[in-house]
């Protein structure tokens, strides 16, 4: 190992690097870590936020929110939960929810809006993208095959619900069921560089196969785009998953081919 690296070392010099420059990028990462982001959601007005985690929540000093925008923030203080909370994690429970409070001194995001909480380093390396929602269309069809290719399954429907142009699209797919295997979807980045999946698998059944009294059918107007970037190592994206019960929150950061997941979560907002 002590061999290998006085090599690198040795290569970096002939290159014109100095022993302490080649350290320096040695460390340098665009790897998004779950150490260094959080997600919260805002009150009825949209200046205040109520955070999730609450091992480090002073780390925390901007929110990411719908489509990409880094929101300076300032930690307040814990909130304990109140006798009067009624267990949901929304803007009519806002006062009464366990969390840490957060205000946005200069602007607001909207109404009960979740929102990534972000250290200031922690998407270093990363350019924010110019993501915009579309009115939902079906893919294209050069794209769906490649995607039966990729998964060797028929699609059964598919959706287009955003995109950065000419860069990056982004959609939601079902597949054709299978006899003996389970239900299967995915969230897609389709990209120059070919296409990236996060995949669901479903619950056999009619009333809950997706997410709880979904009747079986896969929506792709409840996902909602929270940011996209591009980096070194591709491209990563934040997101909020509608449900009856409770909403998904993920980060993703593309690993080669796929995407892995950085962070997750959930907000729980059955109706009482």
């Amino acid at each position: 190992m002590k061999k290998l690296i006085v090599v690198m070392m040795a290569f970096a010099l002939v290159l014109g690097a100095t022993p302490h420059s080649f350290a320096a990028q040695a460390k340098l990462t665009d790897q998004l870590s779950d150490s260094k982001l959080t997600f919260a959601y805002a009150d009825a007005i949209g200046t205040r936020l109520l955070g999730f985690d609450q091992k480090h929540p002073k780390q925390y000093t901007q929110a990411i929110s719908a489509p990409g925008r880094s929101i300076p923030i300032q930690y307040v203080k814990h909130q304990k939960l109140s006798d009067e909370s009624n267990g949901r994690n929304n803007m009519f429970n806002f006062d009464n929810d366990d969390g840490e409070i957060y205000t946005i001194p200069k602007g607001k995001v909207s109404e009960d809006e979740a929102v990534v909480l972000a250290t200031k380093d922690a998407f270093q390396g990363h350019t924010f993208l110019a993501y915009r929602p579309v009115s939902i269309k079906g893919l294209d069809k050069k794209t769906v095959k490649a995607i039966e290719k990729v998964k060797k399954r028929k699609v059964l429907k598919h959706w287009k619900i955003g995109e950065v142009p000419s860069e990056v699209q982004v959609g939601i797919i079902e597949f054709e069921r299978v006899k003996g295997k389970k239900p299967l979807a995915s969230f897609v980045l389709v990209t120059k560089n070919g296409i990236l999946f996060d995949d669901y698998e479903g619950n056999e059944g009619d009333n809950s196969v997706w997410r709880v009294d979904d009747g079986g059918e896969m929506d792709p107007s409840f996902f909602r785009v929270i940011f996209l970037t591009r980096s070194a190592s591709g491209y990563s994206v934040g997101f909020e998953w509608y449900g009856y019960e409770s909403n998904g929150l993920s980060v993703l950061q593309q690993n080669g081919k796929s995407l892995r997941q950085v962070e997750h979560s959930s907000r729980y907002i059955a109706p009482l």
